[in-house]
């Protein structure tokens, strides 16, 4: 089993704590570890270093290389986009550094995950993890999670699954997918809720190697057969070169877009573990440990007559204090203070975006 984990992002709806060069999955949110080492750290056990890549942009790796020293994963296997272009071709990438590195291994199976989710339940994460890859290789199928919705969720993608579960014998189940769906109105989303056939999209994915080269060569047909001309080299010194120049040829693309909703073979597994996928200040505040009044208090943080709401800074010698507010996310940094109402947790990526058209790169 091969591992390969998506960390190229920039988080802006974590802003002001998430930045260019310090975005969310290199964050320490509620105390321990950063994102991304909790991610590798659901591999343990399951996929060694040496069988680990992690896609990053380029001005990102010299943080990634501090945070997974101790994970023995070789530099080789960081592989850094010199510009964003979604996941499909991250995604195609890291399949053709396998490729390149371990080319008796494509009938194994590679998982994709990104790297600033929020899972807990380790132990049934990787028991999940090892029935989506058996039906990986039985089948050939593209394999991804669904999340058991426990709410009319607005701002996830949803999975349709057929009605009859695959026939495996275990005690977790798995379906032939039958469409995925957009990010709903409320009103939508909650027909998908009481119809009991939907699942959130998590964007996790595990399939053989060889098989999503073959959909991928299929579906972006174009996309693959520039990126197929960086095969060579890979592991040269015109390694970055080579990514330079096929980035800025192909265009960006989702795999949901590019593959996933095109392809018959896609089966979707039902999580058991725990998820959040952490999107928003307001997931944050979803998770975390609350005071009588609802509160999530994350540093030096004083109240009165406050309630549900989060206040989060680093700085243990600077106090948060408030009285008579509630329902609002307050997130404190060294030059930036945000105090948004948890209502628009969503729009805080308009900040990042009219910060980004003024070109106030000492805040971005």
């Amino acid at each position: 089993m091969f591992a390969v984990i998506m960390a190229g992002g920039f988080g802006t709806r974590f802003w002001p704590r998430s930045r260019k060069r310090t975005p969310k999955q290199f964050l320490d949110i509620y105390g321990g570890k950063t994102m991304i080492q909790q991610t590798l750290d659901r591999f343990e056990g399951l996929v060694s270093g040496e069988d680990s890549f992690i896609v990053t942009n380029a001005i990102q790796v010299g943080m990634l290389k501090e945070q997974i020293g101790s994970y023995k994963i070789p530099d080789k296997n960081i592989i850094a986009e010199p510009m964003g272009r979604n996941t499909a071709p991250a995604i195609a990438l890291a399949a053709l550094f396998i490729k390149k590195y371990s080319p008796e291994k494509l009938n194994e199976t590679m998982v994709v995950l990104p790297s600033d989710h929020l899972i807990t339940d380790f132990d049934t994460f990787r028991k999940n993890l090892n029935f989506a890859s058996e039906i990986a290789q039985k089948t050939g199928d593209l394999v991804t999670f669904g999340i058991p919705p426990t709410f009319p969720a607005t701002g996830y993608g949803y999975i349709q699954r057929t009605e009859n579960d695959l026939d495996f014998d275990t005690d977790n189940s798995a379906f032939k997918v039958k469409a995925f769906a957009e990010k709903p109105n409320y009103a939508t989303a909650e027909r998908f809720l009481e119809s009991g056939e939907f699942l959130w999209n998590s964007g996790m994915f595990v399939w053989q190697v060889s098989r999503i080269l073959e959909e991928l060569e299929k579906y972006m047909p174009a996309t693959m057969e520039v990126l197929n001309r960086i095969l060579d080299e890979i592991g040269t010194e015109k390694q970055d070169v080579a990514i330079l120049e096929a980035y800025t040829k192909i265009k960006g693309e989702s795999i949901d877009y590019g593959v996933m909703e095109k392809s018959r073979n896609i089966s979707v597994v039902t999580a058991q573990f725990d998820w959040n996928d952490l999107g928003s200040w307001k997931e944050v505040y979803t998770e975390g440990e609350k005071d009588e009044q609802g509160n999530v208090k994350l540093g030096n943080v004083k109240l009165i007559d406050t309630k549900d709401s989060l206040f989060y800074h680093s700085d243990p010698k600077k106090m948060i204090a408030a009285i008579g507010v509630e329902n609002l996310l307050v997130v404190d940094t060294k030059n930036a203070l945000l105090v948004c109402n948890k209502n628009n947790a969503q729009d805080v990526k308009k900040i990042v975006e009219a910060l980004q058209e003024e070109s106030r790169e000492e805040y971005l």
